[in-house]
């Protein structure tokens, strides 16, 4: 049963007549303009006389109005859940939901003796109330910024910890990329010397060689038994022909085609010439050096001959080295590898770059920093606490980097001191490019999204504009004043510089090493015009001075830049200026009217707070003053329009409407999300529009959505908020208990916040608003929105099942005779639901006669309620047009 309370009220009084007639009621809560019993179902019979005089003393006792409700379907459920979770207190099963929690919450702003203090919600801003110590204010100033800038930092180091998947693939893709180039640049660029060849036939794999004895001394046949041993030795095939031998290759040549080429090389034959052996070899020439090969082979067999199996004759063919200029063109070609190097090492970065949005993307898109703004932090404490922990974890990749440089001994970045040189390139691009991503991270609503369409531009800011820019360069293409161009137009893009400055480092260095390694190297330079610099951070080319010099600036205009952005300087700046050109559009949209017709407690509520009062505004934690919000595009669209509203201390108010009634686009302006285009608001006396810096230390804030980091756990977010309050960090943990308690988290609090759920609005509030097209049509307790806006009354009832068709008939009758105009909404299984109507009957009247019927009809069960606040909301569903700019 909920009572709502006049000025004049005596809950005393109340809870004294209730409990006269139905001793087992017990009090729920008297918070706001409301009063709540619940009434056990044994004592219905008790019902009729306690309505009864509650209407008879109602303006005695100071009740306005009240009604009756049963309990929902809902908090069956959760009474259910309690049961079966055996790390809810027994308590918790025992008592009702909401009493149990007020009980609980009372107790726990007492706080142990050992502990120093803890704070009062509905007290003043920045004290702590303490038993027995004097009061502690909370951190101001630098410890507050300095505390900030911590809770911010771990968080970003949480989300590192709990996305340690993530973190491994910052790391892997660039070493892995840039390992796969080195070992293909080098397998691929590697110059040597040619290597000696050996003149044998060995050389050729295994071959055939014919031979001929047409001389019959015997220096001839030992000539060729040495000949078949040597060969076969060594592998090859010797092949003894009989006639002439010069016929017998000419026509094995014309049988066998291409493969004689490749299996005969050389062929030899003895015969006499008077007192002379006469040897005669014959060479292919197809191979290059068979005819030094055939000659080496006879040399050979003759030296065996004389000296015995064991001699042999070793003939090579050394190629002459290199000239000196052939050399110091291969030693200046070095320096192309620094375009491949720069290459890869775009392609890599591309990715790790794009996971610096992932979070700020994430926090964004379920409204969490905004949050956390509306928690006092400040836009730089929130964006360099990000920075630098993104920066630290960029070092590693770059470091590791270094690393695989040395590994592969990359001179231009390990020798001569040039690891500092090129750890700075490194870092001075992630100084540049982690704020460029957080400012893009705007343009996306969600993460997946984000990183995959970053990718996508850092590729082709940095690959297409670096091979763009160098393909230009060559004098071939005739492009080089636009290339020129384009080089300084790119400097902007942190991509481009860095590799257009790894590039040209690398060629720098390996140019200068070139030029002044020999007189010859020397005058090839000065022949071709090749420049180089001697200080490698020269501004003009192949110096890297100007990328350097852009990377470094670039870091601070996208901080500025985003600065800008995050503070809505650029935003009022827009709208000051297009508010000065279409004012007399955005008066004509103030003037016109609404065409819905105000309620009278609207009216009142907007009477009482546009009267001048001798009270202070501090007095009252939330005053509306004539808000308004117009929308600024081709016709301009009134979003809310001149709300007035006063939220009182202990009060907590619902704002209820249909999608694009402005329930969302009021929160923004009061948190600050939202510029005011007319009107104002004051929290704890500080206004909206002039002092949001304040007003956000003394508001908190839950958006229309999930708000929550999936990433951490309800007590790692409790504390990181207890740190953005300003909370001094000895007492953060007793707070933080104290919560847990209060919001019966304690087993669950280091789960992570996705496993957690939430309340429905009837339950909590304690003064109710339906908006609608931007005004208010309604206001009050929920009790007194059923009261006045609800018609009637609903009846559930169960006839036994024992002749139940007839019981169920006869009931039936009952209610159509005695309840005029009920309407039978519901039968099935022995159940009637009734909607009986509100004319001539009070509650006493309806349980009276229930109570009577219930023994002469066989009714089993049945409950009576107020018509529910869902179809009261319901009931102003004609005056809302379709919208789809807001949730409900």
């Amino acid at each position: 049963m909920t009572l709502v309370k006049e000025p004049h009220c005596n809950p005393e009084s109340i809870s004294q007549l209730v409990h006269h007639h139905v001793p087992n009621a017990t009090l729920e809560s008297s918070a706001g303009a409301e009063l709540s019993f619940i009434l056990p179902k044994e004592s219905t019979h008790r019902f009729e006389s306690l309505f009864a005089k509650l209407e008879k003393k109602q303006k005695e006792l100071g009740i306005a109005s009240f009604g009756a409700s049963v309990t929902t379907m809902e908090e069956v459920f959760l009474r259910v859940g309690k049961l079966v979770d055996t790390s809810m207190d027994i308590q918790a099963i025992q008592l009702p939901a909401l009493q149990y929690q007020h009980e609980r919450r009372a107790s726990d702003w007492a706080v142990d003796s050992n502990l120093c203090g803890t704070m009062d919600p509905t007290d003043g801003i920045g004290t702590l109330i303490e038993e027995e110590c004097t009061a502690v204010k909370l951190n101001t100033g630098l410890t507050l910024y300095c505390q900030q800038f911590w809770a911010m930092f771990l968080k970003k180091v949480t989300y590192s910890w709990r996305e340690w998947k993530m973190v491994v693939a910052q790391v892997l893709v660039p070493v892995t990329c840039i390992t796969l180039a080195l070992l293909a640049i080098n397998y691929s660029s590697e110059i040597f010397d040619d290597p000696m060849l050996k003149l044998t036939l060995g050389e050729y794999g295994r071959t055939v060689m014919p031979f001929s004895v047409p001389g019959t001394s015997r220096l001839d046949q030992q000539l060729s038994e040495h000949l078949k041993d040597m060969l076969q030795a060594e592998g090859q095939e010797p092949r003894e022909v009989l006639g002439d031998l010069e016929e017998f290759l000419i026509f094995r040549a014309s049988v066998e085609g291409g493969g004689f080429n490749e299996r005969c090389l050389v062929a030899a034959s003895f015969g006499d010439d008077g007192e002379r052996t006469v040897v005669t070899t014959l060479f292919n020439n197809q191979a290059y050096h068979s005819p030094a090969t055939a000659l080496a082979i006879v040399d050979n067999l003759l030296f065996k001959m004389l000296c015995g199996p064991r001699a042999s004759i070793t003939v090579s063919n050394y190629p002459q080295p290199r000239s000196a200029l052939q050399a110091a063109k291969d030693q200046f070609n070095e320096g192309r590898k620094g375009f491949d190097i720069a290459l890869n090492l775009l392609f890599a970065m591309a990715f790790l770059a794009s996971t610096f949005s992932i979070l700020a993307v994430s926090e964004r898109a379920v409204q969490a920093k905004h949050i956390q703004f509306v928690s006092g932090v400040h836009v730089a404490t929130f964006w360099l606490s990000a920075l630098l922990w993104d920066l630290i974890s960029f070092l590693v990749p770059t470091l590791l980097l270094l690393v695989v440089f040395k590994a592969f001994d990359v001179h231009a970045f390990t020798r001569d001191g040039h690891v500092a040189d090129a750890l700075l390139l490194l870092m001075l691009y992630g100084w540049a490019i982690i704020p460029l991503m957080y400012l893009m991270n705007l343009f996306f609503s969600g993460a997946a999204t984000a990183y995959t369409r970053l990718t996508i531009f850092n590729i082709l800011s940095g690959i297409a504009t670096f091979l763009m820019v160098t393909i230009m360069r060559i004098p071939a293409v005739k492009l080089e004043e636009l290339s020129r161009t384009l080089d300084h137009v790119f400097l902007v893009l942190p991509n481009h510089c860095l590799g257009m400055a790894v590039s040209s480092f690398y060629e720098n260095y390996e140019t200068r090493r070139y030029c002044t390694s020999s007189e010859v190297a020397a005058h090839y330079c000065r022949k071709y015009n090749i420049q180089y610099q001697e200080n490698f951070y020269a501004w003009s080319s192949p110096g890297v001075g100007r990328f350097v010099t852009s990377l470094a600036v670039s870091g601070f205009a996208y901080l500025t830049l985003l600065f800008l952005i995050e503070t809505d300087l650029l935003w009022r700046l827009k709208t000051c200026i297009c508010a000065f050109w279409r004012r007399q559009a955005l008066m004509d949209v103030y003037a016109q009217p609404s065409g819905l017709p105000e309620d009278q407690d609207v009216a009142d509520e907007r009477n009482r707070i546009l009267a001048p009062s001798p009270c202070s505004p501090l007095d009252t934690p939330l005053v509306i003053k004539e808000l308004c919000k117009v929308y600024e595009q081709r016709v301009p669209l009134l979003a809310v329009d001149k709300i007035s509203l006063a939220v009182q201390k202990g009060e907590c108010f619902g704002l209820l409407g249909f999608n694009g009634a402005g329930k969302t686009t009021t929160f923004k302006m009061l948190t600050g999300e939202e510029t005011i285009t007319s009107g104002d608001a004051f929290v704890g006396g500080y206004s909206i529009s002039s002092d949001i810096g304040k007003v956000r230390q003394r508001i908190g804030y839950c958006p229309q959505f999930d708000a929550l980091l999936d990433h951490m756990t309800g007590r790692e977010t409790l504390i990181m908020y207890a740190r953005l309050r300003g909370i001094p960090e000895r007492h953060i943990s007793a707070y933080v208990e104290n919560t847990l308690r209060g919001l019966l988290l304690e087993p669950h609090a280091n789960k992570l916040v996705r496993t957690y759920s939430m309340e429905e609005c009837e339950a909590l509030c304690t003064r109710l608003a339906i908006m609608v097209q931007g005004q208010f049509k309604c206001l009050g307790s929920p009790q007194h929105l059923k009261s006045k806006f609800g018609s009637g009354y609903s009846l559930r009832a169960k006839v036994l099942s024992n002749g139940q068709q007839e019981a169920l008939e006869q009931f039936k009758a009952f209610v159509d005779l005695t309840f005029q105009g009920s309407v039978l909404e519901d039968e099935h299984q022995g159940m009637v639901h009734y909607h009986l109507p509100g004319d001539n009957l009070s509650w006493a009247k309806v349980f009276g006669i229930l109570e009577k019927a219930k023994e002469k009809y066989r009714v089993d069960d049945y409950s009576v309620s107020q018509i529910s606040l869902e179809q009261v909301f319901l009931s102003f569903a004609h005056l809302q047009p379709p919208a789809e700019d807001e949730g409900p």
